[in-house]
């Protein structure tokens, strides 16, 4: 759901960045009807806008929340607050992670466990205040 100044964060695995890729890509139908990607569909998500989202793929993975936001957008804000809000590694081993800006998810689907990728909703705090 749309919130302004709110990121919410995904991390797990990719097999690949072109899988993580097809993952987030939107697409549209013959008659140029909207059809959301299939990282939307798994988490029940009816819209996001794709400026606002951020999906990085690392061929080392690691546990490290620092070391895998490193670079994101409001970075110097967010990663703190995700350090605070999770500690200061992921669980498993991470080589995926996708970010949206402006958007606070709440539709009670935490994971996704497809063949070719497995995320888990981590959270969202805010980066604007």
């Amino acid at each position: 759901m749309e919130e302004e100044g709110v990121v919410s964060l995904w991390a797990g695995r990719a097999d690949s960045a072109e899988a993580l890729a097809a993952y987030m890509r939107e697409d549209y139908s013959e008659d140029g009807d909207f059809i959301p990607p299939p990282f939307a569909k798994d988490f029940g998500i009816d819209y996001y806008d794709e400026d606002f989202r951020e999906a990085e793929y690392f061929t080392k993975p690691a546990r490290s929340i620092r070391q895998l936001l490193k670079g994101c957008s409001y970075g110097d804000v967010v990663i703190p607050k995700f350090v605070h809000l999770l500690g200061d590694s992921f669980p498993d081993d991470v080589n995926a992670v996708v970010m949206l800006y402006n958007f606070k998810h709440d539709t009670g689907v935490e994971a996704s466990d497809g063949e070719a990728i497995r995320l888990k909703y981590m959270g969202a705090v805010k980066y604007d205040e």
